[in-house]
């Protein structure tokens, strides 16, 4: 894999990065909704544009700092089975989930989005209209939070059990082989004369090769890696 994306595909599943995203919502909803001022109908902007909209961001906000914390404290205890039971490669495979991660920064990015949400009603940003315009965006906030709650609820029944652990290593496994497999363009054989082994200078394990990078370096170089 590119070593970029590589890198990209990482960063991308940091909790923060998607967190951010959420809070990044709140802000472009505050503008949208100042924006879109002249264009919300009237019917429309009478009949959702009241009250109710800061009583389900409160709602939202309130709720979802519990859930976060709730499910930090079982992510951490999960992990903490993994890394005792398994070795740190499988471990890795575990913290880095990709359901968890997304269920987690959903649960914290909606919080902050609903942080954003409610300032920006009590300063008075906004009218009927913008109110409108949150409440309809907040809807869709509350269906991805619910969606991702029941997710997060299947996956906390065999995060930490040794069958998904099993699981998981053979999928990647599987994955792993099968790109190699396709990979027509590795040489088979012996080693030939002279030939040099280049050593890490310290230890770790390899999480990614870039073959394409490698490839430059041996046409450079004019050699065979």
């Amino acid at each position: 894999m590119n070593r970029w994306l590589f890198l990209l595909r990482r960063l991308g599943r940091k909790l923060w990065i998607r967190a951010s995203l959420y809070a990044l919502l709140g802000v472009v909803t505050a503008i949208a909704a100042t924006l879109a001022r002249g264009l919300v109908p009237d019917d429309f902007a009478t009949r959702f544009g009241g009250e109710s909209v800061v009583s389900i961001l409160t709602i939202l906000a309130s709720s979802m700092l519990a859930v976060a914390t709730f499910s930090l404290g079982a992510m951490v205890t999960a992990y903490t089975s993994v890394s005792r039971d398994a070795t740190p490669r499988v471990a890795e495979l575990i913290t880095g989930d990709e359901t968890t991660q997304k269920s987690l920064s959903t649960f914290v990015g909606a919080f902050l989005y609903a942080i954003v949400g409610v300032t920006a009603i009590n300063a008075g940003y906004y009218g009927a209209e913008g109110r409108a315009v949150v409440f309809v965006i907040t809807l869709g906030v509350v269906g991805l939070v619910a969606f991702r709650l029941l997710a997060w609820v299947n996956r906390l029944s065999s995060l930490a059990r040794v069958g998904h652990m099993i699981e998981r290593v053979e999928q990647v496994t599987r994955d792993a082989m099968a790109q190699r497999i396709d990979d027509r363009s590795h040489p088979s054989g012996h080693l030939e004369e002279p030939a040099f082994i280049v050593a890490s200078e310290a230890t770790g394990y390899v999480q990614n090769v870039d073959r394409e990078h490698l490839q430059g370096v041996a046409e450079t170089a004019d050699v065979k890696i």
